[in-house]
C-alpha cells in the first residue's frame, strides 16, 4: 500500500474512532446505572467526548427538566460551556470538537443513551455566534421513534407537540446564560463606573466600536494641546474607530481567542500611564491612585496588579 493509501486508512480510523468516541460516551465514561464499556480499535482504547463538558467546573449546567409524554418521560438537561477564558487552549479545542462550537450547539438527542441525531435547534432558534457554547441533552425512549419522526438513518427528528412547547421555553431559559460569556466584556462597559477605552454606541439601527475621547488619560492629553492639535488629535482618534477590522477581528475572535489575548499587561506601558495620571494630578497619594486605577482600563482588567502600578507610580 503506497504513502497515500496509508494516509487515507489513517484518517478514516481516526474518523471511526471520533465517531466512536461520541456515539457511545456516555458507555464508555460510565454513569449511574450504566456499565462502563470499554471500545477498542487497533488495540487502542477510545477515550468518550462528552459534548456538555459535565467535569469541568466552569460549566453551566441548568436543572434536569422531566416532560411525560404518553406513558414515558423525556428528559432534557441544558448546558453552556465554559467560555475560553475559563479553560486551557487544549481544552476549549477539544470541546469545540471536529465541526467547531457554531456546528455543534443545540439539542443532542440519546435513545437508550445513545447519541443519535444532535447539532440541531429543531428550527426553535438559529445557529448563531452567541449560542455556540450552549447545548442540550436529550433522552427520549425507545419506543417513540414514530412520536418523533426519527427515520431508519436518525438524520432527523421533530419532536411531539407537547415536548417542543417545552423545548421552546428552555431555549429562553439558557440563552441568556449561553450569551453572558461573549457579553460580559461588553457589560462592565455599559453598567460598571469603569472609564473603558473603547464605546458602543448605537446609532438607530446602526452599531458602532469607538475610541472614547472622554478616558482620563485621554482627556487629559487633549487639554494639554493647541487647539490646532486638539483638532488633529480628534480626527485621528475618529479614523482609528472607523477603520477597526472589525471583520478580520470576528473571524479570529470565533475561532483562535486564545492567540488574540494578552495574558499578561506590559507593565512597562502600564506604570508610563499610570504616571501620566500622577503628573497630571499631583496630589493623588498611592492610595488615591490605587482608587482611581481600579475604575479605568486598561488597569481594571489586571485588578491584581493595580497596587504595584500604584506604588511604583508615586515612589519617585
Amino acid at each position: 500500500m503506497g504513502e497515500v493509501g496509508h494516509e487515507a486508512v489513517n484518517e478514516m480510523m481516526s474518523a471511526i474512532q471520533r465517531h466512536l468516541s461520541r456515539i457511545f460516551h456516555r458507555f464508555l465514561a460510565g454513569e449511574l446505572g450504566l456499565k462502563r464499556v470499554r471500545i477498542s480499535v487497533n488495540g487502542t482504547d477510545i477515550e468518550p467526548y462528552d459534548p456538555f463538558a459535565e467535569l469541568t467546573i466552569a460549566t453551566q449546567k441548568f436543572p434536569l427538566e422531566v416532560v411525560r409524554f404518553r406513558d414515558s418521560e423525556v428528559k432534557i438537561q441544558a448546558y453552556v460551556l465554559p467560555h475560553h477564558s475559563k479553560v486551557s487552549a487544549k481544552e476549549y479545542e477539544r470541546l469545540a470538537g471536529p465541526e467547531g462550537y457554531l456546528r455543534n450547539q443545540g439539542f443532542y438527542i440519546y435513545r437508550n443513551r445513545r447519541l443519535i441525531i444532535w447539532g440541531s435547534w429543531f428550527r426553535l432558534a438559529r445557529q448563531e455566534e452567541l449560542t455556540k457554547l450552549a447545548r442540550v441533552r436529550i433522552d427520549i425512549p425507545n419506543n417513540t421513534d414514530h412520536h418523533w419522526g426519527i427515520d431508519v438513518r436518525k438524520a432527523r427528528a421533530h419532536p411531539p407537540l407537547i415536548v417542543k412547547n417545552r423545548l421552546r421555553q428552555v431555549i429562553e431559559q439558557i440563552r441568556s446564560g449561553a450569551k453572558r460569556p461573549y457579553t460580559q466584556r461588553g457589560r462592565v462597559v455599559v453598567e460598571t463606573n469603569t472609564s473603558p477605552v473603547w464605546v458602543r454606541k448605537v446609532h438607530n439601527d446602526r452599531i458602532e466600536y469607538a475610541i472614547n475621547d472622554e478616558h482620563p488619560l485621554l482627556t487629559g492629553l487633549l487639554n494639554d494641546l493647541h487647539v490646532g492639535d486638539r483638532l488633529r488629535l480628534r480626527q485621528m482618534i475618529k479614523m482609528f474607530g472607523q477603520t477597526f477590522p472589525a471583520a478580520a477581528f470576528f473571524s479570529d475572535y470565533s475561532n483562535t481567542p486564545k492567540q488574540i489575548e494578552t495574558e499578561q499587561p506590559d507593565m512597562d506601558v502600564m506604570l508610563a500611564l499610570a504616571k501620566m495620571l500622577v503628573q497630571a494630578n499631583p496630589d493623588l497619594d498611592q492610595a488615591g491612585l490605587t482608587t482611581v486605577l481600579a475604575t479605568m482600563e486598561p488597569f481594571s482588567r489586571h485588578p491584581d496588579q493595580i497596587g504595584v502600578i500604584a506604588r511604583r507610580a508615586t515612589a519617585d
